[in-house]
């Protein structure tokens, strides 16, 4: 069965955030590790709640998601919170997730772009060098300027550039990619979206967080909606059961709403699978 999840909001108590997962029967989840506030918010847990943790992980799910924090910046030589990344690759071993998802970052604003991305390359490569079983996930991103994949086409430049370059995976943000200027609304534009992403993703493209959203394509703008609320609205259904995505899990990455609200969520997206 097609793993389908939501990106759960990290509290003090870990196995609470295990207990949502099964309360809302998911099959899967996405976290971060580091609080937003602060680059400095470091996450702490005793070793009794990390062995709830386990006991439940262990039990019910096989890959889990982990979400690097913002604070984290590949695609830049000064200010690119390496630190913080080392901190969370840490705890995600310790939490056994299977898959780290990155934004790729942002070059710096004297470079060139593709220095960001030669920039980015390095990084990679060395994180390859050490990591042998964390999965990096790099996702395209909503922004534009000196951001980096947010034109999928800077990802086909990094594969270039990696030493291994099939260690890499990919995640498709919906939101951010309607964000940018991929009309996914449009059936034209849709398809070519798509066949672009099998060309260069191909089947390294292990994640979908389906999201929708409120702002205008071409937007840059990050702002997500529930599914079926926003723009992209049923158009997201046609990009999940396309042939090349059909088999791809899915993590909803919804705004902050109630419980109730990501149940509704998750019986329409599976509701939209299932048809």
């Amino acid at each position: 069965m097609r793993p389908v999840g939501l990106h759960l909001r990290l509290t003090d108590s870990l196995p609470d955030l295990l207990e949502k997962a099964l309360r809302l029967k998911l099959s899967t989840f996405q976290s971060f590790l580091t609080y937003s506030k602060s680059a400095q918010s470091r996450v702490y847990f005793t070793n009794t709640l990390i062995k709830q943790f386990l006991q439940l992980r262990r039990e019910h799910f096989k890959d889990i998601y982990a979400h690097a924090s913002y604070w984290v910046n590949l695609s830049n030589k000064e200010h690119n919170g390496m630190h913080v990344l080392a901190q969370e690759i840490r705890l995600a071993h310790r939490l056994e997730f299977t898959h780290l998802v990155l934004h790729p970052g942002t070059a710096h604003e004297s470079a060139p772009r593709l220095e960001g991305i030669n920039v980015l390359a390095y990084n990679l490569n060395e994180l390859h060098k050490k990591e042998r079983s964390l999965i990096f996930v790099l996702e395209n991103t909503a922004h534009g300027n000196l951001s980096i994949g947010g034109d999928l086409e800077d990802f086909e430049l990094l594969l270039e550039r990696l030493d291994q370059p099939e260690r890499i995976k990919f995640c498709i943000d919906t939101a951010h990619a309607y964000s940018f200027g991929y009309d996914l609304c449009d059936q034209e534009k849709r398809t070519q979206f798509i066949e672009l992403a099998q060309r260069i993703c191909g089947d390294q493209l292990v994640l979908l967080h389906a999201n929708d959203t409120l702002e205008k394509c071409g937007s840059k703008i990050d702002k997500h909606a529930i599914i079926g609320t926003g723009n992209i609205g049923s158009s997201l259904q046609q990009i999940l059961n396309h042939p090349y995505m059909v088999n791809i899990p899915i993590i909803l990455e919804l705004p902050v709403v109630t419980e109730q609200d990501e149940v509704a969520a998750l019986e329409r997206l599976h509701d939209w699978i299932k048809n």
